[in-house]
């Protein structure tokens, strides 16, 4: 039953989406308005009766291609040709099954985008185990002149004795209200007891952060880089306890699934103004937040992009002229292609750089330093450097200042654009066939870090890597073992900076001494 309602919990939004032009939510006039709730309002109705009339491709067609259907918190489909699947399947087994959609409420998001919530009723089912209601969410994308799913999530009303409970005024729902609140001011003290130390943060469809300090960088870009003056308004929260004992899906209950399950769902206008366009805009907002042990250890959230891209693009035509060209003394190019631009950094004692700009970037100290970093219009840094460390951040206009005695080298890898061949899923993914050497230390949307170490004389088994760059932390002689048995001596003093494909390969450390290197490897 829940695998055919129409939809579900969190209005989600395709990537593939957002190349619409942005409109504001409050420059649709009321007959905008009310055509767009029409024309909704119309799919709902071909939707009820393809399935009335058990037409899985007429239902399937109303899809996204790339659709992200959520049943139950654990079942997915991710695509149109998936739904028609189930579609397919269901119908075969309950041939008398019909839908009735009621409660319908819709939030126009923009001219392209509107979040509906609203309650399915099930009769004719042969398996009368499972609860005839339910609730659910979705979000319709406007592509060309047609109306899709681009996101569907489902729950339902149980029974007495199985019966999960939907609040409103409870403590985690009156927590996501506070963290509305607390992003505004970028207040890191309340989001790091918020979110889990390994939250994924996911956006419109797109992973920005599998860790709480990958987000916190991205929100205080968001804050005190791109936007002022955030609001969050009309904000409306509630939170679903899903009982251990209510059926989820293939005969299993929730209890089965997880030791609890709590999804909180928020909807709220976004009000912000833009720091460099001076612009300010209004847009609807979707986020669902997953709890455990009272923290959120996954969120999902949804919205119209295009004003965030417009604004990213025009701060960086604000920033000044590229570290290499603005201060050539202490930024070189080291290695350059379309995807990154490798810049080696040194610094004598007590130096200071002009203004200048850098690319998103991820890099690795070479030498202990501690220096003082001060970006356009914000406030200094002071931070104390180690040898090795890793690091990444967004783009930034900033000067720099070596407060030490002592000379700093550092390595900074540069994003220009994305790799635009298919990053294969590797098989013999060397952090997982060979843990004991390969070890993930950052890992963004643009970028996995990796670091290797092995000891005098040791020897890897056969692994993959994607394409990246490879910086050398200790001179080093090694072999490497090709799949096809072929072998490479290679000879790398410190800081050396390589280019590498794919490759399926083992090491072989020929050294008395430890191997350590730091592999970039492209997303």
């Amino acid at each position: 039953m829940k695998k055919l309602t129409l939809l579900a919990v969190s209005g989600a939004l395709a990537v593939s989406g957002f190349s619409q032009d942005s409109v504001q939510l409050k420059s649709l006039t009321g007959a905008e308005k009310a055509q767009i709730n029409k024309e909704v309002n119309s799919a709902l109705q071909q939707w009820e009766k393809a399935f009335n009339a058990k037409d899985p491709i007429a239902l399937a067609n109303l899809y996204d291609l790339n659709t992200d259907v959520i049943y139950d918190d654990d079942v997915h489909h991710r695509s149109r040709q998936s739904m028609l699947k189930r579609f397919q399947e269901r119908f075969r087994k309950e041939p008398n099954l019909r839908q009735k959609i009621t409660e319908v409420q819709r939030t126009i998001s923009s001219a392209h985008v509107v979040i509906e919530t609203g309650v399915w009723e099930n009769t004719g089912a042969s398996d009368l185990s499972r609860p005839p209601r339910g609730r659910y969410s979705c979000t319709w994308m406007k592509k060309g002149q047609e109306w899709l799913i681009v996101h569907d999530r489902a729950w339902a009303m149980a029974k007495e004795n199985d019966r999960s409970e939907l609040r409103t005024r409870d403590q985690l729902s009156k927590h996501v209200h506070e963290f509305f609140e607390a992003f505004a001011r970028n207040d890191v003290k309340f989001l790091k007891e918020f979110f889990a130390e390994d939250v994924k943060v996911i956006i419109n469809g797109t992973t920005v952060a599998i860790s709480r300090k990958d987000y916190l960088v991205r929100v205080n870009h968001l804050v005190n880089t791109l936007f002022k003056d955030i609001r969050f308004e009309k904000v409306h929260v509630h939170t679903n306890y899903f009982s251990p004992n209510s059926l989820a899906s293939d005969g299993k209950t929730f209890g089965d699934l997880r030791p609890s399950t709590i999804w909180t769902n928020a909807w709220a206008d976004f009000s912000r103004i833009g720091r460099s366009t001076m612009r300010e805009q209004v847009n609807g907002v979707h986020l669902d937040y997953r709890w455990e042990n009272g923290k959120v250890v996954g969120m999902l959230v949804y919205g119209e992009a295009t004003f965030t891209k417009e604004e990213e693009a025009a701060f960086q035509a604000s920033l000044g002229a590229h570290a290499t060209v603005a201060d050539p003394e202490h930024y070189k190019v080291e290695f350059e292609n379309e995807y990154v631009k490798v810049v080696r950094v040194k610094y004598g004692p007590k130096e200071k750089s002009s203004i200048h700009s850098h690319n998103k970037l991820v890099g690795v100290h070479l030498t202990d330093a501690k220096a003082k970093f001060t970006p356009k219009g914000g406030e200094a840094e002071i931070r104390d450097i180690k040898s090795g460390n890793i690091g990444g951040g967004p783009a930034v206009d900033h000067t720099v200042e070596n407060l030490t005695d002592k000379n700093w080298e550092t390595i900074l890898v540069e994003f220009k654009k994305k790799y635009p061949h298919s990053i294969r899923k590797l098989k013999l993914d060397a952090t997982e066939v060979d843990s004991k050497h390969y070890k993930v230390e950052l890992e963004n949307d643009w970028v996995r870090v990796v670091r290797a170490k092995y000891g005098p004389n040791e020897e890897s088994v056969m692994h993959e890597h994607n394409p990246g760059v490879v910086v050398f932390l200790r001179n080093t002689k090694h072999q490497l073992i090709n799949e096809d048995g072929s072998k490479i001596n290679s000879d790398f003093k410190t800081g050396h900076v390589v280019w590498v494909d794919a490759v399926t390969h083992k090491g072989i450390n020929l050294e008395n001494e430890p191997l350590e290197l730091v592999f970039f490897e492209l997303k």
